[in-house]
């Protein structure tokens, strides 16, 4: 046998086990293409199911709008300072930027 002999035999061979293996891709390629269908429709009811009891059992409940939002108090020039001052502000600056600002009461 010659080497043309030689190389042809070993192309044959070779051509078989990539039909081969083709075939087992193409295989696999559909029975995961099967699977993660399947995994879908399952996680697609377990949800559905999973909130038809949450419903039920309490987890998932209706919020209603809040009918009325407290209003918010504002803060005084002083009270401004303290917050800052307990922030680790220096006192002495607070004066300066603080002063220069008019004083506004609260507004109930």
């Amino acid at each position: 046998m010659n080497e043309i002999e030689y190389l042809r035999d070993q192309r044959k061979l070779v051509w078989k086990r990539v039909r081969s293996s083709h075939m087992l891709y193409v295989r696999a390629k559909r029975l995961y293409e099967c699977l993660k269908k399947r995994w879908e429709e399952d996680e697609k009811a377990y949800e559905d199911i999973d909130h038809q009891l949450a419903i039920l059992d309490g987890r998932l409940q209706k919020l209603e709008a809040a009918k009325h939002t407290p209003k918010l108090k504002r803060l005084s020039n002083s009270q401004i300072k303290e917050l800052l001052v307990m922030l680790g502000a220096e006192a002495d600056e607070l004066d300066e930027i603080i002063e220069d600002e008019p004083e506004e009461g609260s507004d109930d």
